[in-house]
């Protein structure tokens, strides 16, 4: 090369970049992935959801034998899962994150395990729980994995 100079900020400006990326902050990640699912609910836009999915990702929801293994599949879920929010005239629906961790399981998998206090459009709270694994893939977060569960609380003890 030419001009030595050169070289080295080139090799410099690729260093960085590298860096920045591994050392990409997962919890910022994870929230904003998961930032535009609550978006989605609250504006009552399933497909705005639906596209945080990969073509091959698996969902486990709430309900009984709602497991999608993929894109397709994990639609119909969502659209019914949106049917407890949406519409929401009298503005009832709501969440609160209880807890919100985000581990990375390498340099393009994290991990979040998330618990929230959650209220439907007809004001029925419950505990929502969620694990999920986001990858990036063309510079998009997506769920590669979503698994979602309603805490029931504990029957009484016996006397």
């Amino acid at each position: 090369m030419k001009n030595p100079a050169l070289h080295i900020a080139a090799i410099s400006a690729i260093i960085v970049a590298v860096s920045a990326i591994a050392n990409a902050d997962p919890l910022a990640i994870a929230h904003s992935v998961d930032d535009r699912v609550n978006d989605a609910v609250m504006t009552c836009n399933p497909q705005e959801m639906i596209d945080l999915y990969e073509d091959k990702a698996v969902a486990i929801y709430p309900g009984e034998g709602e497991i999608g293994h993929n894109k397709t599949e994990i639609e119909k879920l969502v659209k019914n899962f949106f049917t407890g929010f949406c519409p929401d005239p009298n503005k009832k629906k709501g969440y609160k994150d209880i807890s919100f961790t985000a581990t990375a399981l390498g340099p393009k998998y994290i991990e979040i395990v998330r618990v929230m206090d959650v209220t439907d459009k007809d004001g029925n709270r419950a505990l929502m729980r969620t694990t999920e694994v986001i990858h990036e893939a063309g510079g998009k977060w997506r769920y590669v994995f979503d698994h979602a569960s309603i805490g029931v609380p504990p029957a009484p003890a016996n006397k």
